[in-house]
């Protein structure tokens, strides 16, 4: 698993930072070329300004004199906006067209705010009523005299920009419209990369190297060393994913670093967090030191530096004698670096240096991105393109980004357009990776182009998820509207199309393809930051510099951060202020008061904060679009909430202190999203839940008895992506279940039904009812059940009514005495069943009366626990049971006696069960890792059970107190990993030589 270190980047005012002599020169490079990408809003701003005011102009009935004014403005706007791209190409060249560019964008952003508050001020109804009462004779005269004043202001400061264009001799320009209609001709599908261009011999040496037992110190540093965009990252990465690499290795782990403050902290969290697979919330120092030493103790690992290493010889020493004596024979670290001056020479280290690729190399890798989705080389193009490839210097990064932008290029002059472009004669110190990304920039639509700079508030490294940077790009108007299309559909195109034309790389997708998370490379975001260097700053510890009057985003790392600059406070033109935190104990002093100064905020972020209450007054979000207060210890949000009349995204995950939401939240009608999950301390669901008609997001919803809060509010929600229902115990029956139309609601694709824990207080014949009535759309790929009475499962789940399922959890149906037959679900990857005290037998019926068919041919894992009453588990099949199974988990089974042979499984934890089943063990020759635990009675382990297990290399023994001895079970084991923890009468582990790594702890 790749984690990253969040090192907090620094801001485009602070790039002269960087330590080494090629960053400076990138820096160098980077201001030189920001004259050719400041205009990185005028199109699309104007765009979203002329929206609004076509909504104001076309609703009518106005009586007061501002409506000329607002008419007037939409005409002046309309002059701007037709000669915009010819003024953001003359601005390459012209100081003072830059300048008028900046009092445009600026101007426009006031418009965007002063439209924005007049068209939200009436607190009900859609856009459009609000739109026309906000400006008709309701209000009073007061409200239309300071409405026209404003309005009047604007319009004047537009009208004076306008009169300013005539002196540049600008013309209407075409080049929008026809980049726009490149678009037309491409799909929104795209192929991840699955190869490499030019390094299949670099990748064989360091694959060697890491293969060879070379040297008798430990760990062996390989450093890779080469200019950004030569592909440091990339082939780092292939070595990683190389089979070979992965069974060598017991351990591997992949860090991205960077230059940081409390680097040494940084690291070691780092490690531990890409070991653990999760967060290190580790307050103390000594503590994660010594957490690192116990992970690595022992084990052969590999270890990837991936990042802009600072010439400190001091912290690589430290580093180095940190995990010298940790790791077994043949532990390795590979460093990617631009300088190659990080390490010492008194280790054993490897510069290896990466070089450019050579004309064929890099014209393969352009092809691969220009020539994809079916479409033919065209031998005029091609002769082109290879001319373009050699401007590209064998840099993998400038060939890709270029062919990705030829990919939307259809026509020989747009080809011999970006070939003469006069970026290519800039004078970058021969380095030709900015032109190149430079060019792939300019060539973006508009909308596009507000979307990849915004990318610039996140630091370098960072994992964005890409769902949430959809409803970023929502919340900031960035996405515009399409017909039969909602908005987070058009902003997934839109996350598409960034990715094929590779500002985006290192996705990640779950089991069913869809993508989750992506990263920039670091150049682009540098790119991204020197586009948007006075509007968007990412502040750190003793990192203030930015431009109050034009700063429009800003990213707080309060990981290094003690308190947020008190100077940020005053930046009244804030849009975004987002905090980025792993835990509340760095926050407890960082958020104030002073927020409230913060007026046309679109998005707030205190996620991981340590608040207990909302700290801005509503009156003061007016604008805010998304909120974020995910894990803080919020306990309710105020009364007066359903006056956030824009709000669209709402996040709560995991308070677990709050216990109401605001009664009048149904208010907000243009609500999209409300993610709820994990706040435990919830009880009831605001009244009339079901008027939030633009609902896509509501991850939960507790059932009420009353009107207004039953589960038929759900009946017109178009709810996608997960469901949970709670407190089922308060369905009335199977017609009131019936209400909340589940089957037809195809986008679900993760669904909880829970009923509250109780002894059997409710009628188990109405569970049944609520349960039949809530059969769910048969795409849905999850289902967990828990706390259902009835005695049966209904037909839906007992059939191939749900073909789609990929996993099923069933926990606490106590009552339940034979289990559905699932064996028919051809998807099921993870079962789960936990609790089933009425449950004796896994019988024949488990695996469907099909007996043609191979049951449960995909399942992965399968987990058994709290089953204190099953005996038996029956196979009914002599071969071909559980074919994929690869892991299985028995805990707290005490009664059970016997489990079918399952020949491919690898992995197998038993705990707290009957001692028998340790007999059945050595029929699992196929099993790789194994974890027994929790026998308090046993003394030895069954003779002959670990005998026929040549595949096994990791054995874990735990909480067996009276087990003495296991030299005679483990000497036969060719094993890597023997770990025992909290079995006191345990004198010897072993005496056999063979076994690479044991050891005995007291306590787990």
């Amino acid at each position: 698993m790749s984690h990253q270190l969040y090192h907090g980047p620094m801001s485009a005012a602070q790039i002269t930072v960087w330590s080494t002599d090629k960053g400076k020169k990138v820096v160098r490079q980077l201001r030189r070329g920001v004259k050719f990408i400041v205009g990185i809003f005028h199109v699309g701003l104007v765009e979203i300004i002329m929206g609004k005011l076509n909504s104001l102009t076309q609703e009518g009935g106005f009586g007061w004199s501002y409506k000329k004014d607002l008419k007037r403005l939409k005409s002046t706007l309309s002059a701007i906006q037709a000669v915009l791209q010819d003024a953001e190409e003359q601005q390459i060249s012209s100081a003072a067209m830059r300048d008028w560019l900046k009092k445009l964008k600026d101007a426009a952003y006031d418009a965007d705010d002063l439209l924005d508050e007049y068209a939200t001020t009436v607190p009900a109804g859609s856009l459009k009523i609000q739109v026309r009462n906000a400006f008709s004779l309701r209000y009073p005269l007061a409200f239309h005299l300071t409405a026209g004043n404003r309005i009047k202001e604007i319009r004047e400061r537009f009208d004076d920009i306008a009169a300013e264009r005539s002196k540049f001799h600008l013309t209407g320009g075409k080049l929008q419209e026809r980049l726009d209609s490149d678009d037309r001709h491409h799909t929104h599908s795209f192929v991840i990369e699955t190869q490499i261009y030019g390094r299949e011999g670099d990748k064989l040496d360091i694959v060697g190297m890491l293969m060879d037992g070379y040297g008798a110190r430990n760990p062996y540093v390989i450093h890779i060393i080469g200019m950004g965009g030569i592909g440091k990252t990339t082939l780092a990465q292939f070595v990683y994913k190389d089979e070979t690499v992965r069974s060598h290795f017991d351990l591997r782990m992949w860090v991205c670093i960077s230059e940081d403050s409390n680097r040494k902290r940084r690291l070691v969290q780092a490690i531990i967090e890409s070991v653990l697979g999760e967060k290190c919330d580790t307050p103390s120092m000594d503590r994660m030191i010594h957490e690192l030493e116990t992970m690595l103790k022992g084990k052969r690992f590999l270890l990837v530096l991936d990042g802009d290493w600072s010439e400190d010889h001091e912290m690589w020493d430290w580093f180095i004698r940190l995990i010298w004596n940790c790791g077994a024979k043949g532990s390795k670290v590979i460093i990617t670096t631009r300088s190659g001056k990080v390490l010492t020479t008194s280790h054993d280290v490897y510069p290896y240096r990466l070089g450019a690729l050579s004309d064929d190399d890099c014209w393969s890798l352009f092809k691969q991105q220009a020539f994809t989705m079916g479409r033919e080389e065209e031998p005029n193009l091609v002769a082109i393109g290879k001319e373009i490839v050699k401007k590209c210097g064998g840099l993998p990064l400038a060939a890709k980004a270029l062919g990705s932008l030829m990919r939307f290029k259809y026509e020989e002059n747009q080809w011999l357009s970006i070939k003469e472009s006069e970026i290519w004669n800039l004078p970058d110190d021969e380095n030709v990776i900015m032109p190149a990304l430079r060019l792939s920039y300019n060539h973006l639509p508009s909308h596009l182009k507000q979307c990849f700079a915004y990318c610039s508030i996140f630091p370098k490294g960072y994992e964005i998820e890409k769902d949430k940077l959809i409803l970023l790009w929502i919340a900031n108007g960035f996405v515009p509207n399409k017909i039969k299309m909602t908005l987070e559909d058009v902003g997934n195109e839109m996350f598409n199309d960034l990715l094929m034309r590779s500002f985006f790389q290192d996705v990640q997708q779950n089991e069913e393809g869809k993508i989750t998370k992506c990263k920039m490379h670091y150049l682009m975001t540098d790119l991204a930051q020197v586009i948007m260097r006075n509007e968007c700053s990412i502040i750190q510890l003793n990192r203030e510099s930015f431009d109050i009057e034009r700063i429009r985003h800003v990213c707080c790392d309060v990981r290094p951060l003690i308190v947020v600059p008190a100077s940020l406070y005053r930046a009244k033109s804030l849009r975004t202020f987002l905090l980025l935190s792993a835990s509340a104990e760095y926050i407890s002093s960082t958020v104030t008061q002073d927020i409230k100064n913060f007026r046309v905020l679109r998005v707030l972020v205190l996620s991981h904060t340590s608040i207990e209450d909302l700290p801005i007054s509503t009156a003061n979000l007016k604008h805010i679009r998304y909120l974020d207060l995910s894990y803080t210890i919020i306990k309710a949000l105020p009364e007066s909430f359903n006056t956030l009349h824009n709000l669209q995204t709402l996040l709560l995950e995991s308070c677990r202190n709050l216990k109401k939401l605001p009664e009048r939240l149904c208010d907000i009608n243009g609500l999209r999203h409300i993610n709820i999950s994990g706040c435990q301390s919830l009880i009831h669901m605001p009244k009339q839940i079901g008027k939030l008609t633009c609902l896509q997001t509501l991850t939960d919803f507790i059932v009420g008895k009353n009107k207004g809060s039953r589960i038929g509010e759900l009946c017109g929600l178009d709810i996608r992506g997960e469901l949970h229902l709670r407190q089922l115990e308060n369905a009335h029956s199977g017609i009131d279940a019936g209400q909340a139309n589940l089957a037809y609601k195809g986008n679900i694709q993760s669904l909880g039904l829970f009923w509250k824990e109780d002894d059997g207080a409710y009628s188990g014949k109405t569970d049944e009812e609520v349960l039949a009535a809530l059969r769910p759309h048969q795409n849905l790929k999850r289902l967990q059940l828990k706390g259902y009475l009835g005695f049966e499962m209904p037909c839906w789940i007992k059939s191939s009514s749900l073909p789609n399922l990929v996993e099923i959890s069933i926990v606490k149906c106590r009552k339940i005495e034979c289990l559905p037959d699932l064996g028919k679900l051809p998807f099921l990857k993870v079962l789960f069943i936990e609790g089933m005290v009425s449950l004796k037998n896994i019988s024949r019926e488990f695996y469907g009366d099909d007996m043609s068919n191979v049951p449960f041919p995909s399942l992965k894992e399968f987990t058994l626990k709290e089953m204190p009453n099953l005996e038996e588990w029956q196979s009914w099949y002599t071969t071909g049971l559980f074919p994929c199974l690869s892991k299985l988990i028995i805990r707290k089974c005490p009664k059970l006696r016997t489990m079918p042979h399952i020949p491919s499984l690898q992995h197998m934890v038993l705990k707290e069960s009957n001692e028998l089943l340790l007999s059945s063990v050595s029929n699992f020759t196929s099993l790789s890792s194994l974890r027994i635990g929790g026998f308090s009675e046993m003394k030895c382990l069954p003779q002959g059970m670990l005998r026929n297990l040549n595949l096994l290399r990791s054995f874990k023994l735990e909480d067996c107190p009276k087990i003495s001895s296991l030299s005679r079970e483990l000497g036969n084991q060719l094993l890597t990993s023997t770990i025992v923890w909290n079995c006191a009468d345990l004198m010897s582990v072993t005496e056999d030589s063979r076994l690479e790594h044991s050891s005995v702890c007291e306590n787990l």
